[in-house]
């Protein structure tokens, strides 16, 4: 029938695909501080890049600085991302393990248009899960805003109710440490990513699991934000929610902790091959990335892209689809996106080779610079589905303030 999701790879199986791929992450970080096992060494580094990862990153602002620890802890919100600075879709990519070099590569192919960067810590243990040495050891140095995801239990051994009532709190407490320590004080964390997700541990399925996950986001972040030195943004990623028996609405952790409300976005076709590439079909789905804008702009909270990327047709997707591409980056701009989490690795490799037209089409866009107006001048205009009038002088942290008076919405 037109119009059904394909059996191949939409979207259970593609969330099988990405979750093998971070997995791989266990093995490379889980030779932990053993950065060297990456397959990624042997591309030649940018040079003369200022790290934004150095010592002095990893201080409060001088208004954090202000905040008695007691306040902190009374409403641990969180630092706020800043509006798009530049005039094209604000790009990111994950380029693999520790694949820093891969990134920097690619972002001088598309004229130092990428500004993020992703990674992940491994989930086979606690004793990886906690330790960031060898991914700070990887990407100190390099010019982008690292995002990190996080995930919130290890493979074997811990569960979602036991973190709501707090007892892996001590574990995030380290991690938090280390990162401070490391340098990357100021990373955004991708807490808890994709938990529609059945392959992972903090799955959630059941209005009880939506309810443990709530409880445990936030205690994480209240966790992490409240160890001195921190100064983390938290993304929240609903992944590819369509067919989750929990609405993201239910596993939303609230307004007090989260920085950035994210959602996944990868091409698929329907049984008509004619119709493969229709980012509107993408946009449109159940809790698909309409949706989430709506959901986002009515929490006053920015938006990102957590992670997307283009299919091979031998997988169930659209191939080498260049209109999904632009598409993808005119809504990106239209809905002033604060990010687009490009997976350029493996298989989904955009500019890998399987996809020429597509890979043509995102470096031709960027270098043609698609005009991103900053938050400053989008007065009267609607965002995500609702009509936004920035408070002041129109920031993304004004925007977030307004919604986020220490309670939950």
């Amino acid at each position: 029938m037109k119009g059904r999701r394909p059996a191949v790879l939409r979207p259970a199986s593609l969330r099988r695909l990405v979750a093998t791929v971070t997995a791989t992450v266990a093995m490379v970080g889980l030779s932990v501080g053993s950065p060297e096992t990456s397959p990624h060494t042997a591309a030649p580094p940018r040079t003369g890049v200022l790290s934004r990862y150095g010592p002095s990153t990893a201080a409060h602002t001088e208004t954090d600085a202000g905040q008695s620890r007691a306040t902190r802890e009374k409403c641990a919100t969180t630092r706020r991302i800043a509006p798009p600075s530049s005039t094209v879709p604000p790009l990111g990519v994950y380029t693999g393990p520790g694949g820093a070099p891969i990134a920097e590569a690619l972002a001088t192919q598309l004229g130092g248009r990428v500004r993020y960067a992703l990674d992940f810590l491994p989930r086979t243990s606690w004793t990886g899960l906690i330790d960031p040495a060898w991914l700070a050891q990887r990407w100190r140095g390099t010019p982008f805003d690292l995002v990190i995801g996080v995930p919130m239990l290890p493979n074997a051994g811990a569960t979602l109710a036991q973190g709501a009532s707090g007892a892996y709190d001590p574990q995030f407490r380290l991690l938090a440490e280390r990162l401070v320590a490391d340098g990357l004080g100021t990373s955004i964390l991708m807490l808890g990513y994709q938990p529609d997700d059945s392959g992972t541990p903090w799955y959630v399925g059941s209005a009880v699991a939506a309810g443990q996950y709530v409880r445990f986001w936030d205690a994480i972040a209240s966790t992490m934000t409240n160890v001195p030195g921190a100064n983390f943004v938290y993304e929240w990623d609903a992944g590819d929610a369509g067919t989750s028996p929990v609405s993201p609405a239910a596993m939303y952790p609230g307004n007090k902790a989260v920085g950035i409300v994210g959602t996944d976005a990868f091409d698929f076709v329907a049984d008509d091959p004619s119709t493969a590439g229709h980012w509107s079909t993408v946009l449109h789905e159940r809790f698909g990335p309409a949706w989430m804008a709506s959901f986002a702009a009515a929490h006053h909270k920015p938006m990102a892209i957590a992670m997307w990327g283009e299919i091979p047709s031998s997988l169930g997707g659209a191939g080498d689809d260049a209109r999904f591409v632009s598409q993808m980056l005119r809504w990106a701009v239209s809905e002033h996106l604060v990010m687009c989490m490009l997976w350029d690795y493996q298989a989904l490799a955009l500019t890998g080779g399987t996809f020429p037209r597509a890979a043509a089409v995102l470096r031709q866009d960027l270098l043609a610079g698609q005009k991103v107006l900053t938050p400053g001048g989008l007065v009267g205009q609607r965002v995500g589905g609702a009509s936004w009038a920035p408070d002041g002088g129109g920031s993304i942290a004004r925007w977030q303030r307004r919604g986020t008076r220490c309670k939950r919405h």
